[in-house]
């Protein structure tokens, strides 16, 4: 037992050196960006036709300048993928921790932590974490990321802000609204907290040290009276009782150290965050050798209180109180175990069916997918910017694919969209609202689709007037063409004439829509992009209407589109972004588009995740399984123990063994099932037998001790 309380002890100190690595990272990234800091958020409104014809060099340099006058500090944080961002600020020296700073005026000039071919990087910073890649830009480089969207005010210089507000609003019409539920403080925890599964890998080794510790103190209970008879100080006794910890203390402290510096050498590749780390560490030892000193005190202190101390020191061992804390950490186990294994089941059918569709996710290894900006929900801020993406999307269709399979998204309920939005199956197939998507051309160029006499789907295939919808339908829905035709003539005119009549009281004209019905084979899938879109079916859409774009919507359609709908190719040899980069200057839409995600790195890092928390909920489980199967063990002995003289008097006059069962065991064992059998019942039926198979083991396999023991006693 000694052993496996010092082993358990060393476990727990080394999680507190990963936890404290881990969250010094978090803390300082967080502190840095976003600590001490007030957020704005700046867009452009129709603004006049002078202003709207600065070139964007001459809007960012004034902008700079209003800020150098009115001396405030504020930072641009542009986050281009998960490790990839950007800062543009006029206080570089904040984050360069003493590397060179961009002293010339290019808007191409930048440090970087990561070394580049690039003859625009004048210097190498040091940052905290090398798995991202940070360019730091003066606020000059806010040209190639426009200047709407989110920034950074550093509150020492928020008595400035009424005077740069106004001069940003009279010389550029910019307007600025203020992020009144920012809390720069609070995104240290929020990043936290997005890492509940070791939070609670620790949290249980916790509550395993306290059923250990109490465990251990109450059993030494004679030895602490005797020690109280013989005149022991109370630090006295404390020190006796945590002698015990001592090593696995300087054991669990020299590994965690070594992962520590593994940790920060080898995979952050970064030491600024190393003394932080230690720091943190250093907390968290502190707070458990705390811990353990308040239980030791809370148990020297009742036997202090004791009025007879003989009690204990007659007494072997203090069976009561460890039967009571064996059983509640029985009861807290049986319900926590079929939870875990339930988890694990699902995690790991989610890792196997994302295996299935290797294939088809290998093929999309350069694909990435845009976001926007977010502006606002106000529609006459949100239309300009809807109108200039129209014709982003316009002017390169044949780089932006486009598929929209919301209609396929999972509610809560488990009951895909399209089955919520309509009310019959029939309906299902033929209504907009139904098993419907929405293509491009150029999704069609990389997933062709097959027409009914055997030849792809191509561009003279489609209807180009402004009154035109075209439609890709399976031949099995022929006898439905008529239907089709009339909702779908429906949706022309919802997605054109009414949202810019409607919500945004535009005059245009109402066009009679014209239905191009493209028939093409059944048993033809599309292929989603989205991992969590028919995951069963390898995120694959099979035989939908598919409506084939031609950019004669309304632009609310497309900026919407642009928010999670559209994806482009990437040369192996570019990021993303720069792929895109400079259409979106050209386009002038850098406000609007400056983050692009990598679909297959998206995934591969859910993958990632999938096995960490497969790994997580398997430590979890062996934790939890072995530590049930010990308090079964103690549970049954100390019960044996208590009733001792009983249960050899009774065997003595005749009881077999199976009848001192019935009377001492059966009622705590058929507890036990009880617990065990329901929570099994309420999570996962599927494992019922296990439990209920190891509960029973655990408890008759000590009764058979029993009987060897009351053998040899005889």
């Amino acid at each position: 037992m000694k052993r496996i309380i010092q082993l358990l002890v060393s476990c727990e100190i080394i999680l507190i050196f990963v936890l404290g690595a881990n969250i010094s990272n978090i803390y300082l990234q967080n502190k840095l960006l976003y600590d001490k800091t007030a957020a704005i958020t700046i867009f452009s409104p129709n603004i006049n036709e002078e202003l709207a014809d600065l070139p964007p060099l001459k809007k960012t340099a004034i902008f700079k300048e209003v800020a150098q006058a009115t001396h405030i500090n504020l930072t641009k944080i542009v986050w281009h993928s998960q490790t990839e961002l950007s800062l543009y600020t006029t206080m570089p020296e904040k984050f360069t921790q003493g590397s060179q700073l961009p002293t010339q005026e290019p808007t191409e000039i930048f440090l970087s932590n990561q070394p580049s071919s690039s003859t625009n990087q004048i210097g190498q910073l040091d940052w905290l974490d090398n798995r991202q890649n940070l360019r730091l830009y003066s606020l000059t480089g806010l040209n190639h990321v426009g200047l709407d969207g989110l920034y950074f005010i550093e509150n020492d210089t928020l008595e400035n802000y009424p005077d740069f507000k106004k001069n940003i609003q009279e010389k550029l019409g910019l307007d600025i609204v203020e992020e009144d539920n920012y809390q720069g403080e609070l995104q240290f925890l929020k990043a936290l907290f997005q890492e509940p599964l070791l939070l609670a890998t620790t949290s249980l080794l916790v509550l395993m040290t306290v059923f250990i510790l109490l465990f251990v103190f109450i059993s030494q209970s004679k030895k602490l009276a005797l020690a109280r008879l013989l005149g022991y100080s109370p630090l006295q006794q404390l020190k006796m009782m945590t002698e015990l910890f001592k090593l696995p203390c300087l054991w669990g402290s020299a590994l965690g150290l070594l992962l520590t510096l593994y940790f920060q050498g080898l995979i952050v590749k970064s030491f600024l965050s190393f003394p932080t780390a230690l720091a943190f560490s250093s907390f968290g030892l502190l707070l458990l050798l705390i811990f353990i000193s308040l239980i030791s005190l809370l148990w020297l202190t009742v036997i202090v209180l004791s009025k007879n101390l003989y009690l204990y020191i007659k007494e072997s061992k203090p069976l009561l109180p460890l039967m009571v804390i064996t059983k509640l950490f029985i009861l807290v186990f049986l319900a926590v175990l079929p939870v875990l294994s339930n988890q694990v089941q699902e995690k790991i059918q989610q890792g196997l069916t994302v295996q299935k569709a290797d294939k088809e996710w290998l093929n999309a290894q350069n694909v990435y997918q845009t976001s926007l900006q977010y502006i606002g929900h106000e529609a006459s801020v949100t239309r300009p910017y809807e109108k200039r993406m129209h014709t982003f999307y316009l002017n390169n269709s044949d780089t932006f694919a486009l598929i929209d399979t919301s209609n396929y998204d999972t509610l809560a309920s488990g009951q895909p969209l399209y089955a919520a939005n309509t009310h019959s199956q029939a309906e299902q197939l033929v209504s907009p609202n139904g098993q419907s998507i929405q293509i491009n051309l150029t999704y069609l160029k990389w997933q062709p689709i097959v027409k009914s006499d055997g030849t792809l789907v191509a561009a003279n295939d489609l209807h180009y007037q402004a009154d035109s919808i075209n439609l890709l339908v399976p031949t099995t829905l022929k006898a439905d063409a008529e239907k089709i035709t009339q909702n779908y003539q429906s949706f022309f005119t919802f997605k054109t004439y009414r949202l810019a009549t409607n919500i945004y009281e535009e005059k245009i004209e109402k066009l009679t829509p014209k239905v191009n019905l493209i028939w093409v084979k059944p048993k033809q899938t599309y292929f989603t992009y989205k991992e969590d879109i028919l995951t069963s079916q390898r995120n694959l859409v099979t035989d939908p209407i598919a409506v084939v774009d031609i950019g004669n919507f309304d632009s609310q359609i497309y900026y919407s589109a642009f928010t999670q709908h559209i994806f482009f190719k990437a040369e192996p040899t570019l990021s993303g972004y720069e792929q895109v980069a400079p259409l979106i200057e050209e386009g002038a839409v850098q406000d609007q588009i400056q983050l692009v995600t990598s679909i297959y790195d998206f995934r591969s890092r859910s993958i990632h995740e999938n096995q960490k928390e497969v790994a997580y909920y398997l430590i979890l489980f062996v934790i939890s399984l072995s530590t049930l199967l010990i308090c079964l063990s103690l549970f049954t002995f100390s019960l044996f123990e208590k009733n001792q003289k009983g249960i050899l008097l009774k065997h003595y006059y005749g009881y077999s063994p199976f009848q001192l069962l019935r009377q001492y065991f059966i009622s705590w064992i058929a507890l036990d099932l009880l617990v065990g059998i329901l929570t099994s019942l309420v999570f996962n039926q599927q494992h019922l037998f296990l439990l209920t198979s190891l509960v029973l083991l655990a408890e008759i396999f000590p009764f058979i001790q029993i009987k060897k023991s009351i053998g040899e006693t005889r």
